[in-house]
């Protein structure tokens, strides 16, 4: 009996120190402290993206070539070239200078019939059936649509040709800068004038087509009838048909 007693006093012993142990492991020690739960940050706020604003339309350039509009400082905001569509053309002056008046005009022995599309005294011009023909469809000498200006601005945009020229520059300046550009025209059925042709290129033709010229030219026109010494009009593209 008193050998029994011995083994139960010592399993109770080794019992108590166990469970004494895994106490102690659970409770904090003296010197340590208790974790503290940390407050989750909040999202960044994301950075706003800066506006850029772009840079109005100020002038509308002409040349041989194309119809550009551009900012005070020359940066292109779009350009147009001659065989575009007159659609795409009218649509895209409009977003600049809004919507033009239609003027449909008769044919003659020179145009067939078609629109004229005017911002005051600048406009687009197309006969109708050339208008919408399909770029391959078109002859390779004909510009789709001209332009025109009969004043220096177009509902507050300035229209210039190369040089910064314009229409109410006066004459004799002009060939003075470009003294070989002028030519007198006179005639007893037509009003005398000078004519002024400036940056001529080579039209969009191919040299392998039949319609090309080495001597053809798509020019600026610009033109002081009586004479007044003030430029009065200026169209584009005016062809020389290589005279």
């Amino acid at each position: 009996m008193g050998a029994v007693r011995f083994r139960r006093t010592v399993f109770a012993a080794a019992l108590a120190a166990l469970a004494a142990t895994g106490l102690s492991a659970c409770m904090p020690q003296a010197g340590e402290s208790t974790p503290t739960a940390t407050a989750s940050s909040a999202p960044a706020e994301p950075t706003p993206t800066p506006t850029v604003t772009a840079a109005p339309a100020a002038r509308i350039l002409v040349t041989a070539q194309s119809v550009s509009v551009l900012t005070q400082d020359g940066d292109a905001l779009t350009t147009f070239d001659y065989r575009q569509l007159t659609s795409e053309v009218v649509k895209g002056l409009s977003a600049f200078l809004g919507e033009p008046s239609e003027v449909p005009f008769p044919s003659t022995s020179h145009l067939g019939e078609g629109t004229r599309y005017e911002w005051d005294a600048f406009s687009v011009s197309s006969e109708n059936r050339w208008a919408t023909l399909p770029d391959e469809e078109l002859p390779d000498y004909l510009a789709r649509w001209t332009v025109r200006a009969s004043a220096p601005t177009a509902r507050g945009i300035s229209v210039e040709t190369v040089d910064g020229i314009r229409v109410g520059d006066p004459t004799t300046e002009v060939l003075e800068r470009y003294p070989d550009a002028g030519q007198r025209t006179e005639g007893e059925s037509i009003t005398s004038r000078y004519d002024i042709f400036l940056g001529a290129v080579l039209p969009p033709i191919p040299e392998d087509s039949p319609d090309y010229n080495a001597e053809y030219r798509w020019q600026v026109w610009l033109f002081d009838e009586d004479p007044t010494d003030v430029l009065q009009d200026l169209r584009a593209p005016s062809p020389n048909f290589g005279a």
